[in-house]
């Protein structure tokens, strides 16, 4: 992988297409970004309890923790996990997706 160039993740990519200032603040000087303001705040910590409730619905989850710019590591995990049988996957968000099943 070539590290001469910043990755960054899906939620600060669609953030730079609604704000191409924020992006380069964020990787620039993110010092100089402001706090989050309640709200901003209660919504995220909306998505984390969501990702608490997705783990106590699918106890028997398996999760797959990579980094976001982990990409082919994260497929690999993740095919190995199917090949096994293994039919849930959630990210270190929280998050579970179910495999569709592709044999029948």
């Amino acid at each position: 992988m070539n590290n001469n160039h910043p990755l960054i993740s899906k939620s600060s990519y669609l953030s730079g297409l609604q704000c191409h200032k924020f992006l380069w603040y964020k990787f620039n000087a993110k010092n100089e970004i402001p706090e989050y303001d309640a709200g901003t705040q209660a919504i995220f910590d909306q998505g984390h309890l969501v990702g608490e409730y997705a783990k106590k619905m699918f106890p028997d989850g398996i999760e797959i923790n990579t980094e976001y710019y982990e990409i082919e590591k994260t497929i690999e995990e993740s095919k190995e996990h199917w090949h096994l049988g293994n039919r849930y996957s959630k990210r270190d968000s929280g998050t579970k997706m179910r495999f569709p099943d592709l044999t029948s």
